[in-house]
């Protein structure tokens, strides 16, 4: 009798929530204007960016809060277009967002009222491909949410929101990042406390930034950035892909500094930043970066396949140049040590010094006899070179 009673209570329980469902959902549909929110931002995203926003599915949400649902959407714009809308240069290209669910919610209160405000927002992405600077980023598995909205229909400026945005992989031409984490809060069009995380190797970085959008020549963005662990040669393939291509060594340091946004030309001009870095035990291979002094060296590809214990960096780049203050790779076979400068425009001008290994005498042809005067107490040859060009 008791088992009876109990199952009649449980099925007028569930009855009861499924009848309070389907009067919410009928509530829903009359309360949120699903139809004039979808279009209202198409019309905020072509106005604001030149973007189209293409929505699939469009339902209506009530628990949590009033809002609107799109699903299996798509979002596509270009640089050129937003450039046309903001009246700012960028060097963005085309970029294309395939959204699995794109949910706006909306203020209550305002919606009662008859105003339609947006309150939050959140983005499921299973693939984001932007075109920026001659680079190519993927992303896929974005998710992004904003809260705390304001002034969202407002001009840019006046917007105020709190972001985070996670992806599980973001390729940057060939540099494979993972479990990229990014929060921050927006105000009156610049963030100063952004927070980035990502995973690259068995390592990472960590990075907290400023962005300042209505700072001249396309906005800025300046911070300190802290490497742990990662491996040089994917960290460095979309800014020095030959360097990339040669050096064997994990990165970890600390650098600091900014640049302007506007272009790739400005961001180099711009561009400035100090640093410290050093590796872990690898190989650097200057075959080619040594063919010149190949006479003095020998047959010794060891000498030309630098194996380092330590690799150790001081660097500053300013005015188009990268300079290094101080680069020292210590190991079984050579210590190197070299300072100078190399120009965004390839121009090198390096001094090296090489300690060559214990006992070995460089080919110097008719001067061979100024190689003893030349070595040290530990029996070692040290050789002083110039590279330029």
């Amino acid at each position: 009798m008791a088992d009876g009673r109990r199952r009649r209570t449980l099925l007028l329980g569930l009855l009861a929530v499924l009848a309070a469902g389907a009067v919410l959902g009928m509530i829903g549909q009359r309360l949120v204007p699903r139809e004039e929110v979808t279009g209202r931002l198409q019309e905020i995203v072509a106005a604001r960016t030149g973007g189209i926003l293409t929505p699939g599915r469009v339902g209506v949400r009530i628990w949590g809060g009033p809002g609107v649902v799109l699903r299996d959407g798509r979002l596509a714009g270009t640089g050129a277009d937003l450039a046309a809308r903001t009246g700012r240069p960028n060097d963005l290209g085309p970029y294309e967002v395939e959204y699995r669910r794109l949910e706006v919610r909306l203020d209550a209160a305002a919606l009662l009222a008859g105003r339609l405000e947006w309150s939050g927002a959140r983005l499921v992405a299973s693939r984001v491909d932007v075109a920026w600077g001659g680079d190519l980023l993927k992303a896929r598995d974005v998710e992004v949410a904003l809260s705390g909205v304001t002034g969202a229909t407002a001009e840019p400026g006046d917007l105020v929101a709190d972001g985070d945005l996670r992806a599980a992989t973001l390729d940057h031409d060939g540099c494979p990042w993972r479990d990229v984490r990014l929060t921050g809060h927006w105000a009156a069009g610049r963030s100063e406390d952004i927070r980035l995380q990502a995973d690259l190797g068995d390592g990472g970085l960590e990075a907290d930034l400023d962005w300042n959008t209505r700072a001249d020549r396309g906005g800025r963005l300046s911070g300190r950035v802290v490497l742990t662990a990662a491996p040089a040669a994917e960290l460095l393939a979309p800014y020095l892909p030959d360097l990339a291509a040669r050096l064997r060594t994990d990165l970890s340091g600390e650098i600091t500094g900014g640049l302007d946004l506007a272009d790739r030309d400005v961001r180099l001009a711009s561009l400035g930043l100090t640093g410290r870095l050093r590796g872990t035990p690898g190989e650097l291979d200057a075959a080619d970066w040594l063919r010149e002094a190949g006479p003095y060296l020998g047959d010794r590809p060891d000498l030309v396949h630098i194996r380092f214990d330590r690799l150790e960096h001081d660097l500053v780049v300013r005015g188009g140049v990268y300079r290094l203050e101080r680069l020292e790779l210590a190991g079984p076979d050579t210590e190197w040590r070299a300072t100078g400068a190399v120009a965004f425009d390839g121009k090198l001008d390096l001094a090296v010094h090489v300690r060559l290994p214990a006992g070995f005498t460089p080919e110097l042809g008719a001067f061979s006899f100024l190689a003893e005067s030349l070595r040290d107490d530990d029996g070692r040859v040290g050789l002083g070179l110039k590279v330029g060009g």
